[in-house]
C-alpha cells in the first residue's frame, strides 16, 4: 500500500465531496451532470495515460521476455542484489503456480486448505463493509440533517470535510501496516469504530447543541480509525492470503462479496434510518465490536510473510483456529535472514517439515 496511491485516493474522495457540495447549489440537471463528469474525466486521463505503464515482471517472466522483466525490476529496485532475489521469487512463484488448480478447488480444502483461505479473504470483505462506512459515506447528508439537525448547507459542509480524516488515517495505514502488522491495525480499527458509534448514539441520545456537535467529532474521528484498518488492508490480505495458483480466482471472489455486502448495506440504510433513527448506529456499533474477536481467533498474520511461508502455516493447521497459533510460533524467514541463499534454505526447511 505505497503512500502516494493511498492519499491520492483519499484526496479523490475528498474532491468529489466539495464538487458534490457545490453543485448542490445548482438547479436542474447539469447539477448530477456535472457531478458525473468529474468521474469521467477522470476514467479519460487513466485510459490516456495507461499504455505509458510497464508491464508486469511477473507477466514478462511467464511469457518468456526476461529481459524486459529485468530491465523494469531495475528500474524499480535500487540493489542488483534486490533485482536478482526477486527474479527468483517470480519464478519460484511461477513454477508453484505452473498446474493451475480449477475453480472447483476453491471449494476443497487440500492440503493448503483452499476453502478455509477463501472463507478468510472473503470475510475480510464482509468486515470492511458491515462497518458501516459506506452507511455514513452514501447517507451522511442524511445523518446529519436527520439525526443532528443540521442545515442543508451546515449539513454539506460537514459531510465534505469529512474525507479530510480519511486522509490521515491513510497516511498513518502507510507508516504502520508493515510496522504493526494487518491484524492490529485491523482490530484498533474495528474497536475505535464501535466506540465511535458508542459515543454518537450518546450524544445523539442527549440531545442538546454541544452534544450534537460532539458527535460530529466522533463521525469524524471514526472515518480516521475506519480508514486506518479497513480502506485498504481487507484487499491486501485477501491477495496475501491466497495460494498462488488461486490468487486471482479468490481475489475476484472476495471483491464480488464485497459488491454483494455493500448493495445490502446501501439498501438496508434508509430503512434503518427511518424505522430506528440514531439508534440503528447500534447494529454497526455490535458488527465492529465482534470484529476484534474475529480478527484475533481466526486471522494469522502475514506481514513479512513469503508466499512460501504462508502455504507452509496452512499447510500445517488442522483447524480453523491453529493458522493464528501457528502463525505466532514461526519465526520470520526473510526478516532472520538476510541473505537470499540462506532464506531459500530456511524455506525449504520449514515446509520439509510440513
Amino acid at each position: 500500500m505505497p503512500l502516494r496511491t493511498r492519499l491520492l485516493a483519499d484526496s479523490t474522495r475528498m474532491a468529489a465531496q466539495w464538487l458534490a457540495f457545490a453543485m448542490s447549489f445548482v438547479d436542474g440537471s447539469i447539477a448530477w451532470r456535472l457531478t458525473l463528469s468529474g468521474s469521467a474525466l477522470i476514467s479519460i486521463f487513466v485510459m490516456a495515460t495507461i499504455f505509458l505503464l510497464p508491464e508486469s515482471p511477473r507477466w514478462l517472466k511467464l511469457k518468456g521476455r526476461d529481459d524486459e522483466a529485468r530491465r523494469i525490476l531495475e528500474m524499480l529496485l535500487e540493489e542488483p542484489e534486490d533485482v536478482d532475489k526477486s527474479i527468483a521469487d517470480i519464478e519460484q512463484a511461477l513454477r508453484i503456480s505452473a498446474n493451475q488448480a480449477g475453480l472447483r478447488d476453491l471449494f476443497s480444502m487440500g492440503p493448503q486448505r483452499n476453502l478455509h483461505r477463501m472463507l478468510l479473504a472473503c470475510g475480510v470483505q464482509v468486515m470492511l463493509q458491515f462497518t458501516g462506512v459506506n452507511a455514513l459515506i452514501f447517507y451522511t447528508q442524511t445523518i446529519y440533517e436527520t439525526n443532528l439537525g443540521f442545515s442543508p448547507v451546515k449539513a454539506g459542509i460537514l459531510s465534505a470535510t469529512s474525507p479530510v480524516f480519511m486522509v490521515i488515517g491513510g497516511f498513518l495505514t502507510a507508516v504502520t501496516v508493515d510496522r504493526w502488522g494487518r491484524r492490529a491495525l485491523m482490530m484498533f480499527s474495528a474497536a475505535g469504530m464501535a466506540v465511535c458509534f458508542a459515543f454518537v448514539i450518546g450524544l445523539i441520545a442527549l440531545g442538546t447543541p454541544t452534544a450534537l456537535i460532539a458527535s460530529v467529532a466522533f463521525l469524524y474521528m471514526y472515518y480516521l480509525v475506519y480508514t486506518i484498518g479497513f480502506i485498504g488492508i481487507p484487499f491486501m490480505y485477501a491477495s496475501e492470503i491466497a495460494p498462488v495458483q488461486l490468487r486471482a480466482a479468490i481475489c475476484g471472489v472476495s471483491v464480488a462479496v464485497s459488491w454483494i455486502c455493500s448493495y445490502i448495506v446501501v439498501q438496508i440504510t434508509p430503512l434503518g434510518i427511518a424505522a430506528m433513527k440514531s439508534n440503528f448506529f447500534i447494529v454497526w456499533l455490535v458488527l465492529n465490536a465482534s470484529f476484534v474477536p474475529i480478527v484475533y481467533y481466526f486471522y494469522p498474520e502475514t506481514a513479512g510473510r513469503s508466499l512460501e511461508e504462508i502455504d507452509a502455516i496452512f499447510e500445517q493447521s488442522k483447524s480453523c483456529l491453529d493458522s493464528v497459533r501457528i502463525a505466532k510460533t514461526m519465526p520470520l524467514v526473510r526478516s532472520s535472514t538476510p541473505d537470499p541463499e540462506m532464506a531459500m534454505h530456511v524455506t525449504e526447511q520449514v515446509v520439509e517439515k510440513v
